[in-house]
């Protein structure tokens, strides 16, 4: 049980560090500098480029290393025990980390836009000019949240219907 929560927690850690690199890559302002994982990076180009890919290399490798670590822990066990069997989709994984990213992603983009407090002629969000209403900043961001609330659950439900199609 110690190891599943050691897991989890890296997971977790590895799609939040990652989440963060990709808001740093696409951040579109140039300015004095932005504050992101405790750190004031400089906002020109190098320093975004280069400080959003080592936070993205980190998530992955963060995000990834429980596979790695299961393997190594499961070989171990192999060598105790031959009764246990464990298959790891790695293609499946794959998936549904990139849809929990994507669901991350348009989710704080969601709350971005929703506590948006400027109103003027438009907000460039999600490669989406929305103009700065009330009416349309309300109605796109309870739209990108509803989506990414689905992509972030959208492994949850397809694992239940692997899991259903198995046992049929």
């Amino acid at each position: 049980m110690k190891k599943a929560i050691v897991f989890f927690v890296m997971v977790i850690t590895g799609l939040i560090v990652a989440e963060q690199a990709v808001d740093i890559l696409t951040t579109r302002g140039r300015g004095e500098a932005i504050y992101k994982m405790g750190m004031l990076i400089p906002a020109q180009d190098f320093y975004l480029y280069l400080y959003g890919s080592i936070f993205l290399l980190i998530g992955v490798l963060l995000t990834f290393s429980p596979l790695l670590l299961r393997k190594f822990f499961m070989a171990r066990e192999k060598r105790v025990s031959t009764n246990s069997k464990v298959k790891w989709n790695l293609k499946r994984a794959v998936v549904f980390f990139i849809m929990i990213i994507a669901g991350l992603i348009v989710t704080e983009q969601a709350v971005d836009i929703l506590t948006t407090r400027g109103r003027g002629e438009a907000i460039y969000k999600m490669g989406m000019l929305i103009p700065a209403q009330d009416f349309h900043l309300y109605l796109y961001g309870s739209i990108f949240l509803v989506l990414g609330i689905l992509l972030i659950l959208s492994p949850l439900l397809f694992r239940k219907s692997f899991i259903a199609k198995k046992s049929v």
